[in-house]
């Protein structure tokens, strides 16, 4: 039987939390120590649990944690163009989750949500984000990338 919390759209933090997995930037416990220190790490790491508990000031918190994101993608990304592009996908992203929870409504698990999610929104709206922010900074004209 599926309980009250296990049911509907993962939270904003739980959205960006995920993200951060993805990207890696967090150092993992085996992992190289040099980009982010401990101090750093776990303020990081207790933004993204406030947030995923949808604690405190959402908008801002969020748009810092993006800002955290891009700043540590950048120590590996060198062309701005590219990183701004990076920026703008990460936004269409939100804005399409936001779009979802205004309109549509679920009645299956967290995961179930974002299997459907993923499938009949993101990835379509990624492939043209992709292509549309790649052609907006113009990165094929650095042709090194």
């Amino acid at each position: 039987m599926k309980t009250k919390n296990s049911i509907g759209f993962p939270s904003q933090g739980e959205l960006i939390k995920f993200i951060y997995k993805a990207a890696g930037v967090l150092p993992r416990k085996y992992g190289p120590q040099d980009e982010m220190d401990e101090k750093t790490k776990k303020t990081v790491q207790k933004a993204l649990a406030r947030l995923a508990a949808e604690e405190g000031n959402l908008n801002d918190n969020f748009g810092e944690l993006i800002q955290r994101l891009s700043s540590s993608l950048s120590g590996h990304i060198s062309n701005y163009k590219i990183m701004f592009s990076i920026g703008e996908i990460l936004f269409d992203v939100l804005d399409v989750y936001k779009q979802v929870l205004r309109e549509d409504g679920t009645y299956l698990s967290k995961k179930e949500t974002m299997k459907w999610f993923l499938s009949s929104y993101l990835i379509g709206r990624v492939v043209i984000s992709v292509n549309k922010h790649l052609l907006r900074f113009n990165v094929a004209a650095d042709k090194g990338y």
